[in-house]
């Protein structure tokens, strides 16, 4: 089979192309730091790194949501603190009240505390987080205690966060779970009750201040200290459930980097020997490909 200069030319430009190719492939993975740039580089290596890129996604959405959870129990949390601080004011009040030395002025003047306790409370259990309201079950946008109103208006619905593959949590504690006793929607509020106590002081009833208004509130704050036990418990799977994630998170990230990540020590050792493949090839088909005497002849 006769070889012409055109079928030599050919042979050397495809070689040529070929190393210039792989060339051009490990000096891509120099400056990317990656052995796959392409799909076509390693196909099953590209679907892995795709997945775990997709399951690391899907991690840190995880932990975004537990970010925003943990934010939206630290305001509930904070809210009853303060409520149930201002019940054992409340409580002081009232006991004062009680005793028998106490004239109506005396009364009126610690009816007149009270008054400023029900407009304090109302601000703190209708508190908000990023704009929404903590206690108003899904209607984050309308207060749970509007005045002048002192019953629950929100809705009874939960406020659900996917915090892990399958895991639901409740993030929000409703109003009545809360400032209700019992911690029904049709329960007595802490409102309610602290206007109760007001009407008695006014009135002198002082029956009802040692006897039921008291008690009403002792019940509060042990309602107030479950819904903030229940809180906590809450906080702790999440923060639990956040070290999970971050653990997850290294270790897909390490996995990727296995997939994807390039040996940069080889890459450098292949990449000189490539380059000296290539100016090989180009001084050898230089000699090849010099002029024959047809050339001439033309």
């Amino acid at each position: 089979m006769r070889t012409t200069n055109n079928v030599i030319s050919s042979h050397v430009l495809h070689d040529l192309q070929t190393v210039a190719e792989r060339l051009a492939r490990t000096q891509r993975k120099l400056s990317t730091g990656r052995e796959i740039g392409q799909v076509e580089d390693d196909p099953v290596g590209a679907g892995r790194a795709m997945f775990l890129r997709g399951q690391l996604e899907d991690l840190r959405q995880f932990d975004r949501n537990i970010d925003e959870a943990q934010g939206w129990m630290a305001a509930s949390e904070l809210s009853m603190s303060a409520v149930q601080d201002m019940m054992k004011r409340a409580k002081e009040l009232v006991v004062q009240a009680a005793n028998g030395t106490i004239d109506q002025s005396g009364l009126n003047n610690i009816a007149a505390e009270i008054t400023q306790l029900i407009g304090a409370a109302r601000q703190a259990m209708n508190g908000t987080f990023a704009g929404r309201y903590v206690f108003s079950g899904t209607a984050t946008l309308a207060q749970p205690y509007p005045p002048p109103g002192l019953a629950y208006a929100g809705d009874a619905n939960t406020m659900l966060r996917v915090v892990g593959q399958g895991e639901l949590i409740d993030v929000n504690i409703r109003g009545y779970e809360a400032f209700s006793v019992p911690p029904t929607a049709a329960g007595q509020t802490v409102l309610e009750l602290l206007e109760q106590i007001r009407a008695d002081l006014v009135a002198g009833n002082r029956a009802a201040i040692g006897g039921a208004d008291l008690q009403g509130i002792d019940a509060m704050v042990d309602g107030l200290s479950s819904a903030r036990a229940l809180v906590g418990a809450r906080i702790n799977r999440l923060d639990t459930q956040q070290s999970t994630l971050k653990d997850l998170a290294l270790n897909v990230e390490d996995l990727l980097s296995k997939t994807e990540d390039a040996d940069m020590a080889k890459t450098m050792i292949d990449y000189s020997m490539q380059q000296s493949i290539y100016e090989s090839a180009l001084q050898s088909g230089a000699r090849v490909m010099q002029p024959s005497l047809l050339d001439f002849l033309r």
